[in-house]
This record gives structure tokens, sequence and C-alpha cells, in this order.
């Protein structure tokens, strides 16, 4: 599970006819294949279990598209630690925002989060499938990590989950908004400054963080 995989000459000559013969998911898991990450970061970071990832792993390599290194190295995966610590900070705003429809309006609230997630745009619903917001404590950052896996093969649309997250708590907020009113908003919000303020203090500067940021500034005014 330490073993490392490297793009073949082949795959880097072939690139593009390659991703158009390839599933997302496998074209998720072929994007994460630099030199660097072992088996246990790849399946990690796709959110899949490792047998998948290594049955993914297997037929790319039988294709002459990667090949395994000599080198067993336990790199640091920046990226997949980045987006962790991210979802983390999303996933406990979430928390906290459901915890306190709960506390306040019991069997109704599972109701009040399912009407906040149909209006959320295609691109950003497939983020969320299968995913049991109504039972929050069942959520999970594989979860949604797994769902980038399936739906956003693209380093470039990695950022997605981060406007997906937006767009939930805006239409959380003014759902639940209709039973609890203004007060309930107001302490969401704050939860939303609290995290950012976190975020800002301690994350490093990166395009993923700088994105975050800007847009829940937004959603917080």
């Amino acid at each position: 599970m330490k073993s490392i995989f490297r793009p073949s000459p082949y795959a880097e000559l072939k690139r593009v006819d390659i991703l158009q013969k390839l599933s997302d998911k496998h074209k998720f898991i072929f994007s994460l294949i630099d030199g660097t990450r072992n088996i246990e970061q790849i399946a990690r970071f796709s959110g899949i279990d490792e047998n998948s990832a290594l049955e993914i792993l297997y037929q790319l390599n039988a294709a002459g598209m990667i090949r395994q290194s000599l080198e067993i190295i336990e790199y640091e995966d920046r990226q997949y630690n980045e987006i962790s610590k991210l979802l983390d900070s999303l996933l406990e705003i979430y928390a906290f925002m459901s915890q306190m429809l709960i506390f306040q309006l019991g069997t109704k609230a599972s109701e009040v989060i399912k009407q906040a997630k149909p209006v959320l745009s295609e691109k950003y619903d497939r983020i969320f499938a299968g995913i049991p917001w109504e039972n929050p404590d069942q959520v999970t950052r594989a979860m949604i990590l797994g769902n980038i896996a399936q739906y956003c093969p693209d380093p470039g649309q990695r950022g997605l989950f981060i406007e997906a997250f937006g767009e939930l708590f805006h239409h959380l907020r003014l759902e639940a908004g209709r039973y609890l009113g203004p007060q309930f908003a107001r302490k969401a919000t704050e939860k939303i400054k609290n995290e950012m303020k976190n975020i800002e203090r301690y994350a490093s500067e990166t395009a993923l963080r700088s994105h975050l940021i800007e847009t829940f500034d937004k959603l917080a005014r």
C-alpha cells in the first residue's frame, strides 16, 4: 500500500486521447498519480475503499498508462490535507446549523433540511448525491470526497465543493428562517464568520483557500 505510481511516458504523450476513454472515477484516480502519492493516499483522497483503488490502478497499469516506481516513500499529500481541513470546517458549520434546527424543531428539522437541498444547481447537487443530510451524525468527509471522485474528475473542478456548500448553507438559512425567524440566520452567519476567521488565521495561502474565503464572505454579509 506504500507503493508509488507515476504516469508512463506513453500516458504523457497520449494524455488527451486516454482521458476521453476513461470513466470519471478512473480519470480522477489517474489525475492523482503524480509520482508522490502511494496507494493508501490515492484511496483516501478518492474516498473509495482500498480494494477499489487497487483494481483501478491495476487496470491503468495493465493499459500501460501508469507504472510503479521503485520508491517506497511516505510523501505528505498537501492537497488532500488542505481539502480535508476545508471540508472539516464546512461540515462543522453544517453540524451547527442542523443541530440548531433539530433542537428548535425536533423531527420537523429533517423536513426543513430536505426542502433546502432540491433547489441546488445540478452541478452542485452531484457533489451531495447520496449524502444523508437529515442525519448530520452520519455525514462524513469521505462521502464528499467519493462524490468529487465520481463526478468531478478534472483537477480544475475540485473547488466546486466550496460553491456547493455555500449554496446549501444559503438555502438552508432561507428555509429555516421561515420557521425560526431572523435569529437563526444571525447565529448561522456568526458561525460562518468564526470558521472563516480560523481559516484565514491558520490555513496557508492557496487558490482553494482564497476561493473559500471569497465565496463565504458573500454568504456572511
